[in-house]
């Protein structure tokens, strides 16, 4: 059995650590401290974000798909704007991660990417890419316009 994903509560609580990690880096905070915990957060978030995603992407019959991904594609500008503060060193503890910097233009440069691809698949149109309009024949529509059975058991009784 398929586990259900909440991705509105997903993409919040992802967005509420990207926050707490702004609020946090924010401070003067001793490195030694806090610096490993802040780095494994902010590539969680790195790593949450990118699987959300790819869940998104291939489960194209969510009825509130293009919701989650307009709520996603903010989540992502959100981050990626959190590490371009950092990489910019504008919030005091940034300095102390400079050893990641690295790792964090690479996320920041996907997911930036994945807010203009979203933005592409939120603009095109619901039927392009090998989805196909679904075709209900008239068989099919007489039997989900059938009543529940009560008045078919009447129609019956009066047949005979």
């Amino acid at each position: 059995m398929a586990a259900k994903t909440n991705f509105d509560d997903n993409i919040f609580f992802l967005n509420t650590i990207v926050k707490t990690l702004k609020a946090g880096i924010s401070l003067d905070i001793d490195p030694e401290y806090f610096r490993d915990k802040l780095v494994e957060d902010i590539f969680f978030v790195d790593s949450g974000l990118s699987r959300i995603y790819a869940a998104l992407k291939e489960n194209h019959y969510l009825i509130k798909r293009a919701e989650y991904l307009r709520n996603l594609a903010r989540a992502k500008r959100i981050f990626a704007d959190f590490l371009t503060e950092v990489l910019e060193s504008e919030l005091p503890f940034a300095s102390n991660l400079d050893t990641y910097f690295t790792k964090f233009r690479a996320a920041r440069s996907e997911h930036l990417a994945d807010v203009q691809e979203i933005h592409h698949l939120l603009d095109r149109p619901a039927h392009t890419e090998g989805e196909q309009e679904d075709i209900i024949s008239h068989e099919e529509y007489k039997y989900l316009l059938q009543d529940d059975g009560s008045d078919a058991e009447g129609d019956r009784a009066a047949e005979e």
